[in-house]
């Protein structure tokens, strides 16, 4: 948490290891810090290595940690949703998706990527949506519904349903596309699709 601060320096100068473990807990170190951390070039360390890191791994951590630093971290990341490469843009919803609620205001960038993009990033575009929650049912509850639907993707299928659960009541309004995938051609699209069915049922009854 915040009071972990003070480790802040330390943490950063592990950043350059040569060892990518090493590398990595110090990431995940300085996303412990939390919201309201309040040392200076976190957001931007943060983000390079995000950026530049040669492991994959450091990269996704980079980009959870920005995501529990709050609404500095989350605009770090944000500036990243509309980079011409794709994995900047997939690891910048890694981070919305680790902001939760609070990355609410991404959530209309995101529910255009289940429309134009490619597979991998309308698979990170459900995730973050189900992590933001409620807070996105808004505009992206029809949106996560037509992909259950008509992805080709099996895993966006299952990750859409999984999001649908995730907005609980808010998606009581789509029951029918998830009721629809239980009869998926993927077992895995079924299993989330009941589990989505049963957590959207029990929220409407509330």
């Amino acid at each position: 948490g915040p009071r972990a601060a003070a480790s802040a320096p330390a943490a950063l100068a592990c950043l350059s290891h040569n060892d990518a473990r090493v590398r990595r807990v110090a990431v995940e170190a300085l996303g412990g810090m939390g919201e309201g951390t309040t040392t200076s070039g976190v957001e931007v360390a943060l983000l390079r290595m995000l950026q530049e890191d040669a492991d994959p791994r450091v990269r996704h951590a980079a980009a959870e940690a920005l995501g529990r630093l709050g609404p500095p971290g989350l605009a770090a990341a944000a500036g990243l949703l509309a980079s011409g490469d794709a994995e900047p843009r997939g690891l910048a919803a890694v981070a919305l998706a680790a902001g939760g609620a609070r990355s609410a205001q991404y959530a209309e960038v995101l529910t255009v990527w289940m429309v134009t993009e490619d597979s991998p990033l309308r698979l990170a575009a459900a995730q973050a949506l189900g992590a933001i929650g409620e807070a996105a049912a808004p505009i992206s509850a029809a949106a996560l519904a037509i992909r259950l639907r008509e992805d080709a993707d099996e895993h966006v299928r299952e990750a859409a349903a999984v999001a649908l659960g995730q907005l609980g009541k808010a998606a009581a309004g789509h029951l029918e596309a998830i009721v629809s995938a239980l009869d998926d051609a993927n077992p895995f699209v079924q299993q989330a699709a009941a589990a989505a069915l049963e957590r959207v049922s029990e929220a409407d009854a509330l």
